[in-house]
């Protein structure tokens, strides 16, 4: 589980690296299926931001759950951050 976790924050920090205007976002269960319920992106990027962010946050988190099937069931209703005040 250690590794798991070690990985996750690995990927999403990878994010937050490329990404600086990504504030954060969380994953929620949505019908059986997950999606992110909420992005927070740097108003100054624009709305075309949040979208192209939104795919791309989208698709590391599928990867990721395609190379860690149990991801699936850890990721469901987490929030992520790049700094807690």
């Amino acid at each position: 589980m250690e590794k798991f976790h070690a990985e996750l924050q690995a990927t999403v920090s990878a994010l937050f690296r490329r990404y600086p205007e990504l504030y954060g976002f969380t994953v929620q269960d949505f019908e059986g299926r997950l999606v992110l319920a909420h992005m927070g992106v740097d108003p100054l990027f624009g709305d075309g931001a949040s979208e192209r962010l939104r795919g791309d946050v989208a698709e590391a988190l599928l990867q990721f759950i395609d190379e860690r099937p149990e991801a699936l069931e850890l990721l469901r209703d987490r929030t992520f951050a790049r700094v807690l005040h």
